[in-house]
């Protein structure tokens, strides 16, 4: 799938002002101008200043210790000498853990070797794992090989997070000659850049080789005699009675049930039109929901660096013109709008979340995001169109990074487009801050961020290689690791769904209720590194605040630097571009 991306344009001018608590905390509207408040004349903070700047005295975390950091040892196997197990009726049904708990915080797909870092992080939800392939599974017409994927759900289950079942293939064939043939083709993808595991080959050989249109893999929805759909929705049937829980030909080795089911991964997906998926997603949930009536389906992401972000743009959910930037080329609304590229798959996009309403429980969005200013318009322009047709649906960000620019040090890599500039660790870990607060804000119920990057060039190059949290090869912590566990801290077991958003003009601050209180996430969106005072006492109160930084640097150890908390009257709270926590 082609991608691009758009520059971000530094603002150079710090604004400081008097900020006052809004009179809602509804999410505002793209087309929504915010009243301006009545700057304040303060003067930015100077170098040394402590006035009203007490750092707080505390015992800094072991993860934050500025010392050189220990590679992590190899993990363990949580599954090590057990059995998969076979299909077996257990005594009663599992109970589903997720269903009152704070599952925001997650990850996309990793190996074993990525678990220490799980932990550390305490993440909560696997976004994209464990991917299905039907061919991988019923090798012979009617015989089911569990093996690999009850291994795959022992350890993520192991983990205790809970997992989601990706469908991006659905075709099979048991000619052993033919599938001799598919799979020296996925062996000839393997160790390809970009492409490391049997998983990661499925999905370049669906998406960059044709595969299945080239082996006549693709089941026929609307031919109720089709006999590969037939045979989909039987393996269908007996995955969802193997992993939900029931205690009805359940898997002995499952700890709690699967209920999330996403029906295929990205949209625009290859070699797949609008009619053609609402045929499976039609055909496939009803087997699905009749299996497991407690599951939730889930559509496909809408892709945002070349298709959500102008869907948002042509309906007025993004202002800012640099949204028409294709290809380094900058259009206006009405050339984007005269696109038939753009328009058609707009449209197509717009018919699933309309006629396929009656299938599908959660909507997926992928917010690979180039600039802040577009963040929220991408996902006010699906919540608008859920509205629109009369409904409102769960939102969860499956994927998701940014800002999708190139690294520094690789400016011109064809992923980011040199024309629009670059990025680096100190954005991407605020950035990370950022994009939560700004999805929890409006309603999205869980927030993908990948950990490990890329390190390469070609598809999986340019912006893959600096949105991870961790450095591939080296494994070294990025800042933005640091941050996102801060973060975590910060927001643990937040109210998901009662999130304020009380920004006034560029000052972005955003309200979290959690257990130990309320917390704010703040920083100005106008502002440079150049850190300035803002009165946010109309927001906070009058009172003293305690006002915690994120990490932006590392030491020459690649240890965190991590700037003191520090205590100030809420009438002098420090602010710049990079976001604070603020209790």
């Amino acid at each position: 799938m082609e991608r691009f991306a758009v520059v971000l344009i530094p603002v150079l001018v710090s604004v400081v002002v008097t900020v006052t608590a809004c009179t809602s905390a509804t999410p505002r509207s793209p087309s929504t101008q915010l009243d301006t408040p009545s700057p304040s004349l303060v003067q930015a903070a100077a170098p040394g200043d402590t006035a009203s700047n007490t750092p707080e005295t505390s015992t800094t975390p072991e993860i934050l210790s500025p010392e050189t950091p220990e590679k992590q040892p190899p993990p363990s196997d949580p599954t090590a000498g057990q059995s998969p197990g076979l299909a077996t009726s257990p005594s009663g049904p599992l109970t589903y853990p997720w269903g009152n708990v704070n599952t925001f915080f997650g990850w996309s797909i990793i190996g074993k070797d990525k678990i220490p870092y799980v932990q550390e992080l305490d993440m909560k939800w696997a976004s994209l794992q464990p991917h299905v392939f039907w061919f991988e599974i019923e090798h012979e017409k009617g015989r089911y090989d569990w093996a690999e994927l009850d291994e795959e759900v022992a350890w993520l289950q192991q983990l205790d997070v809970d997992i989601t079942f990706v469908y991006s293939s659905f075709g099979n064939i048991y000619d052993e000659g033919v599938r001799q043939q598919i799979r020296e083709e996925l062996l000839d993808l393997l160790g390809q850049p970009g492409i490391g595991t049997l998983q990661d080959a499925w999905i370049s050989w669906n998406r960059d080789m044709d595969g299945p249109a080239r082996y006549g893999m693709m089941p026929d929805p609307f031919d109720e005699d089709d006999p590969m759909m037939k045979g989909l929705l039987a393996f269908i049937r007996a995955l969802v009675e193997r992993y939900d829980g029931d205690g009805v030909d359940d898997w002995d080795g499952l700890r709690y049930p699967v209920r999330v089911h996403h029906v295929v991964e990205e949209w625009p997906g290859p070699a797949m039109d609008a009619r053609t998926y609402l045929g499976l997603l039609s055909e496939l949930s009803p087997v699905i929901k009749e299996a497991d009536p407690n599951a939730k389906v889930m559509i496909p992401g809408l892709y945002m660096p070349n298709w959500g972000r102008a869907f948002a743009y042509l309906d007025g959910y993004i202002d800012d013109p640099d949204a028409g930037i294709v290809r380094g080329v900058k259009y206006t609304w009405a050339q984007l709008n005269g696109m038939p590229s753009i328009t058609f798959a707009k449209k197509a996009y717009e018919t699933i979340l309309d006629l396929g309403r009656d299938y599908f429980d959660l909507v997926d969005i992928h917010l690979y995001t180039e600039k802040e200013t577009f963040y929220e318009g991408e996902i006010e322009y699906v919540l608008g169109k859920m509205r629109e047709l009369g409904y409102e649906k769960p939102i969860w960000c499956v994927e998701g990074g940014g800002p999708f620019r190139n690294p520094e040090n690789s400016p011109n890599d064809a992923q980011g487009d040199s024309a629009f500039g670059t990025t680096n660790e100190k954005e991407v870990a605020e950035y990370v801050v950022k994009f939560h607060a700004m999805s929890a804000a409006l309603g999205l119920e869980r927030q993908h961020w990948g950990i490990g990057g890329q390190n390469q060039q070609g598809y999986w190059g340019g912006p893959w290689n600096i949105m991870g949290l961790l450095e591939k090869g080296t494994e070294r912590k990025r800042p933005a690791y640091y941050s996102y566990w801060i973060m975590r801290e910060k927001l643990r077991d937040f109210t998901v769904g009662n999130v304020a958003d009380l920004s006034v003009a560029s000052i972005r601050i955003f309200q979290f209720s959690t257990p130990r209180g309320i917390v704010y996430v703040a920083w100005d969106a106008d502002g440079t590194d150049q850190v300035g005072t803002v009165d946010l006492s109309g927001v906070l109160g009058h009172r003293d605040v305690k006002v915690a930084p994120i990490v932006t640097q590392l030491n020459t150890n690649n240890g965190p630097i991590v700037p003191e908390a520090s205590t100030h009257s809420s009438a002098n709270v420090p602010l710049s571009i990079t976001p604070v926590f603020i209790d």
